[in-house]
């Protein structure tokens, strides 16, 4: 790996050197596009496919919601109605006993104001967790407050190259984020087919009697791709050295933007000691 080493007056001529004023065409002009995120799982529950659009750079509001669309999942067997709850707020639920099947591509499909949009994903196996364990983190925290704990699992990784995985965490029963930044992920070139022994997937604020439900999901490539540019676009920014911004890949068709994906679930139960 190279090391760029730069002098405090090459750094201050890097930052004032340049003073040729920048436009930026941020295309206020261009209609907005349908924005798309959404999961369906192994697990029997009503899954979830929230739809908005984009909106003007300079627009002080909220991301504008898509309501009343006509929604469907289907494996080529079966096919799930969703319907928007509440209404007007741009998320669509599958029936509450809705699940999947590993091998099989779901396709979502979506009609709206006389466009179609359509979004395909392959629901890959997931290995079992054997285990899962909990540790202190070596972190300081204000007095009174819930301390930070390690989470660890124990499994084994299918054989051969190809696998992703993500992990979430949920204590007494609640996530403790949303966030893609409360994300662990990885692909299985260190691991392939081999022992995963104790390995930290994420850290989460318990106390000492919590119950903690740790999900390991099997995602694509292309669902892993999608999660790695989108921090690599917002969180994982900042530094002086940074490369300029890339468009985040899709899967939706026509135009649209976000992900839909499949994936198989395996989870395991413990209490924080």
């Amino acid at each position: 790996m190279r090391h760029l080493l730069l002098s405090a007056a090459a750094i201050t001529l890097l930052l004032t050197a340049c003073t040729e004023r920048i436009e930026m065409d941020l295309d206020e002009l261009a209609a907005p596009k349908l924005v798309v995120e959404g999961w369906i799982t192994d697990q029997p529950m009503a899954h979830r496919v929230r739809l908005t659009t984009t909106r003007s750079y300079y627009a002080n509001e909220a991301t504008p919601r898509v309501s009343g669309a006509q929604v469907t999942i289907t494996d080529g067997v079966q096919t799930w109605t969703l319907t928007e709850q509440p209404a007007g707020s741009g998320n669509y639920f599958t029936p509450g006993d809705a699940a999947g099947l590993v091998g099989r591509h779901y396709t979502l499909t979506i009609q709206h104001n006389g466009g179609t949009w359509t979004a395909t994903d392959l629901m890959r196996p997931v290995p079992a967790l054997d285990s899962v364990a909990f540790d202190l983190a070596d972190t300081e925290m204000p007095e009174g407050e819930a301390p930070w704990y390690n989470v660890r699992i124990w499994t084994n990784e299918l054989p051969g190259l190809g696998d992703h995985y993500r992990w979430k965490s949920f204590v007494n029963g609640v996530t403790r984020s949303d966030s893609l930044r409360a994300t662990s992920f990885v692909d299985d070139r260190l691991y392939n087919g081999s022992a995963v022994a104790g390995v930290v997937v994420d850290q989460v604020q318990a106390r000492p009697g919590d119950t903690i439900r740790v999900e390991q999901h099997a995602i694509t490539k292309e669902a892993y791709d999608v999660i790695l540019a989108i921090l690599q676009n917002t969180e994982w920014r900042g530094g002086l050295f940074d490369p300029p911004p890339a468009n985040v890949p899709s899967n939706i068709s026509n135009g649209g933007l976000g992900f839909f994906g499949a994936a198989s679930v395996k989870d395991r139960t413990g209490i924080v000691p």
